[in-house]
């Protein structure tokens, strides 16, 4: 009788020793899964970063063209006005007028587009901002 109890008890060790094992194995792979995932959402927000770096490089990139823009368009608005002032000198008065009409048309233009830009960078801005608490909402989601 002892050793059938003894029999049984080594057998159901065993089973347990087994049961145990398989635990273990399990718990590996579960722990080697969750590894590979936080593996992959570090390369998943250094690839968002990434596209941060390249989206804020555009953005300075468009930025610098319109301060350029605008320079240019500043330079043209002071050329216009020396050469307004050089009409305004002239003795034939309606030759005069009808030149400071024009000039002052396409001083008028240029200040609108002055105005355009300045509305371009600053959407420009906000597209940027968005962005970045977009990435930073992921990020904060992945991780919860």
């Amino acid at each position: 009788e002892k050793q059938v109890r003894d029999s049984q008890d080594e057998i159901e060790i065993e089973i347990l020793k087994n049961e145990l094992e398989n635990l273990r194995k399990e718990s590996d792979k579960e722990i080697q899964a969750l590894q590979i995932e936080i593996v992959v959402s570090k390369k998943e927000l250094e690839a968002k970063d990434k596209l941060i770096d390249i989206a804020e490089s555009k953005q300075k990139l468009l930025q610098d063209e319109a301060r350029s823009k605008k320079s240019q368009d500043e330079a043209k608005t002071e050329a216009l006005e020396q050469e307004l002032e050089k009409l305004r000198r002239r003795d034939n008065e309606s030759e005069i007028a009808e030149k400071m009409k024009a000039f002052e048309l396409e001083m008028d233009v240029l200040r609108v587009q002055l105005v355009a830009k300045d509305e371009q960078i600053e959407v420009q801005q906000n597209e940027l901002v968005y962005l970045r608490d977009k990435v930073e909402e992921d990020h904060v989601d992945e991780f919860n």
